[in-house]
């Protein structure tokens, strides 16, 4: 049986998969190295309709759909000597007739999307004229708003020396809190700053744009790997160092010489070999550490980046996608709700939406046809309606305000191509871009059309994560009395805190009863 924090069997006994095929998921054991699993009709027991062999992970999508109908499921493990252990127990479930088509396309078949050469993260290389066409036209705006930024760099470019190590202080006092916080804003200043100028330079910016890029970038290539920016060292900077860093490798690669490109190699083999090293298998067994559902996309960027020039590459990016199709995310239901609140599904959402971007333009694949993300903007819709304050239940909530959920909801609107959550950004004021690169690119999405929620329902039910909320208008919160349940199938777990089986109201402005967990 799964403990509380495995992801376990699933489909589980009877249950109702929401996705066209299902997402597959077991415990491993040891010895084995090879997966089968077998897919049969309820109508027809003993005949498979579906065998699969040879599977690495845990987990496991299939790269076709099924009829809607009721199905039973099992698999069987293979050592090394080519022995298989029994099947497991078969479970029934059941596809939904209204279950959204999200089939996941084979390890070759993902690999081979990717460009061969650079850029990859974002943007391809066929894409680059369209975008220089939009940079002195219709995104003139942003265009400049880059250059400018990228003017501020060049007078005054970040620096680049390694930064220190805790030495022999106290963990977590002060000055270690300064140091670990002081070396993810240094690293972050340094590599994103390169990312901005090399990404600038592709839409036509100054050469000596992509030339201080590459100067930053290959300084910070001399920073020890398993040093003060390791990962498993202080992985508040060894994350950032490694998606910035590739991202400015992509973008500047046509100016490395081969030799730069080999140094950038070997270092980044190292970061992620280590990161891989931690993630996996264990994220695909037990997916709730909070700092490892931003490290698996990225080190998903990391092997897109260097896909085909680092050794394990390949396998960052497999297992990076089987992650996303099989056991992210894991805080949230498919009615588009986060357990954990709305401070860390802002903080934690917006990471991932760079790997949104990231798996549509490298391998056409689109978060937003998966259950949970195609309803995610309701959730801040429902839970903050426009003018309100207070985020509901969860860690860091209660001085939070609709107007903090701009940024995010105007990229999950474009990104998405949905109405309600345009209607909703435009009430506080018009969509916000995040700016920078990623800013230009999101504005170089389809426009959406807002729609009001009026013809919607003013109360949701998140069921998976426990959470009701009832409403009288959703139109403004000044007119507005909510109520919110909370009794919640993840209890206190993570970041959504004791306040089980209890209630907030909010009435015209004014929070009336609030949490007490």
């Amino acid at each position: 049986a799964a403990t509380s924090s495995e992801w376990g069997y699933r489909p589980a006994e009877g249950a109702v998969s929401a996705v066209n095929p299902p997402n597959f998921s077991w415990l491993p054991q040891k010895g084995i190295v090879a997966w089968e699993i077998a897919l049969e009709h309820e109508s027809k027991p003993g005949e498979a309709i579906y065998h699969k062999s040879g599977i690495r992970y845990n987990v496991f999508t299939p790269p076709q759909t099924f009829p809607q109908g009721k199905f039973r499921w099992a698999y069987r493990g293979v050592d090394a000597s080519g022995n298989t252990t029994n099947w497991s127990t078969p479970r029934l479930f059941e596809i939904a007739e209204n279950a959204r088509e999200m089939p996941m396309p084979d390890r070759e078949e993902l690999l081979a999307r990717i460009p061969k050469s650079h850029p990859r993260l974002f943007v391809r290389p066929e894409e680059l004229p369209r975008l220089r066409e939009l940079a002195q036209g219709d995104m003139k705006k942003e265009y400049d708003e880059l250059v400018a930024r990228c003017e501020k760099l060049m007078k005054n470019p970040p620096p680049t020396a390694e930064p220190p190590k805790y030495g022999d202080i106290s963990t977590k006092s002060e000055e270690w809190r300064a140091i670990w916080w002081g070396n993810r804003t240094y690293t972050i200043d340094a590599l994103n700053g390169a990312a901005t100028l090399a990404f600038t330079r592709l839409l036509g910016g100054k050469e000596e744009y992509g030339q201080m890029a590459r100067k930053i970038l290959m300084e910070c290539a001399e920073w020890d790997p398993k040093g003060a920016t390791g990962y498993r060292y202080n992985d508040e900077a060894g994350m950032p160092y490694a998606y910035y860093f590739s991202r400015t490798y992509s973008f500047v690669n046509d100016l490395l010489t081969e030799e730069e490109k080999e140094k950038c190699r070997k270092m980044m083999k190292i970061r992620g070999d280590e990161m891989y090293a931690h993630l996996y298998p264990r994220h695909l067994v037990s997916p709730y550490a909070s700092h490892s559902n931003r490290a698996w996309h990225f080190l998903g960027e990391i092997g897109i980046a260097f896909q085909g020039e680092v050794e394990g590459a390949d396998d960052w990016v497999d297992f990076a996608m089987n992650v996303f199709y099989n056991t992210y995310p894991v805080w949230c239901d498919d009615q588009g709700g986060w357990h954990e609140g709305n401070s860390y599904w802002n903080s934690y959402i917006a990471r991932f939406t760079w790997w949104a971007d990231i798996m549509r333009s490298a391998m056409g694949i689109n978060a937003f046809d998966k259950p949970y993300f195609s309803q995610i903007g309701y959730y801040p819709m429902y839970l903050m309606p426009p003018g309100k304050v207070g985020g509901g239940f969860g860690d860091l909530n209660g001085d939070k305000t609709s107007s903090g959920n701009v940024t995010l909801v105007s990229g999950l609107a474009a990104q998405a191509g949905n109405p309600y959550w345009q209607w909703y950004v435009e009430q506080m004021g018009g969509p916000r871009s995040e700016g920078g690169y990623i800013g230009f690119i999101r504005g170089a999405l389809p426009t959406v059309e807002a729609k009001s929620p009026a013809d919607l329902p003013t109360s949701r039910l998140f069921a998976g994560i426990g959470q009701a909320y009832l409403n009288s208008t959703l139109l403004d919160a000044d007119d507005d009395v909510q109520i919110v349940f909370k009794s919640s199938p993840f209890g206190s777990q993570s970041h959504g805190y004791e306040s089980q089986n209890s209630m907030l109201l909010w009435a015209y402005g004014e929070r009336l009863l609030i949490r007490t967990g």
